[in-house]
């Protein structure tokens, strides 16, 4: 009896039980690839519980909109960019894919009389790290390339539970001749695979790691003979990781306010496509994002009203006659995460702001 006793016990604690997994690079996306993700919002998201052996269960956030990552071939770049990251480029810019990138330089438009566009970041992949190398973006109609002078490590392969390394990147790009303007961006990483366990979503269950990235960003524009410093908080941004997947099953960002972690951001691996039943299609340009002072919100359509709704739920600004440029001042709000709410006949969409 007392050897099945101790029979069952070792079954249930193999039951209950994960697999502590390994990564590596070819657990990532390639060239080619292509992945649906889905953008919730969710303030109340759980991302500080880990640790090993964890069940992480988020079957629970609402879509808010969706979006197809793609990993671009480098057979479709040209110009300079292609001389920058090309085949003929020095091996350590010999980028492996590029994407869209989401990154504050898009809001330089909103206060320079330039047009920036198709903002992209190239990566280099191999077996013993995953690298950003720079971007490039087309300004007034042309694509020119922003290098970075230290490349900046996002993965260092393997990544097991437990691994810790530091990493940091300084890009910058000179908008002449087009315009006398410069940008610069310096950032430091720090990333810690901090937990292991079985996330659920409601893409499915599968045995991942957690990886953690602390980000210390810090960019500025050259503009009329002086720097003009963007604000850009400080960032965390958290990933459950699964073997084969291409990206992170799920990640979570957060931002930066006294010391507080606030959500700002979260993106889930889905193979669902959502009808117009399931999203709202709204469309808007918010800017700039991070802010200091307020906001210009650009509609792409005719809506009923915009709120803007702090963390608690409280309604700070409200417009019931919005046009499509629409400016709102955000001087007397609090720093930290507010929710911009646009609403419409057919429903209502949101997007976080946050207030430095």
């Amino acid at each position: 009896m007392k050897y099945f006793y101790t029979f069952v016990v070792a079954c249930c604690t193999i039951s209950l039980s994960h697999a502590q997994i390994i990564l590596g690079a070819s657990d990532f996306g390639s060239s080619g690839d292509t992945v649906r993700m889905t953008n919730a919002s969710d303030l109340s998201a759980d991302f500080s519980t880990t640790g090993a052996n964890q069940n992480w269960n988020f079957t629970q956030f609402t879509p808010a909109s969706q979006t197809v990552k793609r990993f671009g071939p480098m057979s479709e770049i040209s110009g300079f960019p292609l001389f920058v990251y090309g085949p003929t480029a020095p091996t350590d810019y010999k980028a492996s894919y590029y994407m869209d990138a989401n990154i504050p330089l898009d809001q330089v438009s909103g206060f320079l009389p330039i047009q920036i566009e198709d903002i992209y970041q190239y990566s280099r992949k191999t077996t013993d790290s995953l690298t950003l190398l720079g971007l490039s973006m087309s300004v007034n109609g042309t694509a020119i390339p922003a290098k970075s002078d230290t490349i900046e490590t996002k993965y260092s392969f393997p990544l097991v539970y437990g691994n810790v390394h530091h990493s940091r990147g300084f890009t910058k790009l000179n908008f002449n001749p087009l315009f006398d303007a410069e940008w610069r961006q310096h950032r430091e990483r720090t990333t810690t695979v901090d937990g292991w366990g079985q996330l659920t979503t409601v893409y499915g269950t599968f045995d991942v790691l957690r990886v953690k990235h602390e980000i210390v960003e810090s960019d500025s524009i050259y503009y009329n003979a002086m720097w003009i410093p963007l604000p850009i908080p400080n960032s965390t941004e958290y990933e459950w990781i699964a073997a084969g997947e291409k990206v992170p099953l799920l990640k979570i960002t957060t931002t930066d306010f006294a010391g507080n972690e606030q959500v700002t951001a979260i993106e889930y691996r889905d193979n669902q496509v959502l009808s117009s039943e399931n999203l709202n299609e709204l469309e808007a340009l918010v800017y700039p994002n991070p802010t200091v002072d307020g906001i210009q919100v650009q509609l792409k359509q005719a809506i009923s009203r915009i709120e803007l709704m702090d963390a608690s739920g409280k309604i700070v600004v409200k417009d019931m006659n919005p046009t499509l440029f629409n400016h709102y001042s955000m001087d007397h709000l609090e720093s930290g995460v507010y929710q911009l709410i646009l609403h419409s006949e057919n429903g209502r969409k949101a997007f976080s702001v946050v207030k430095h």
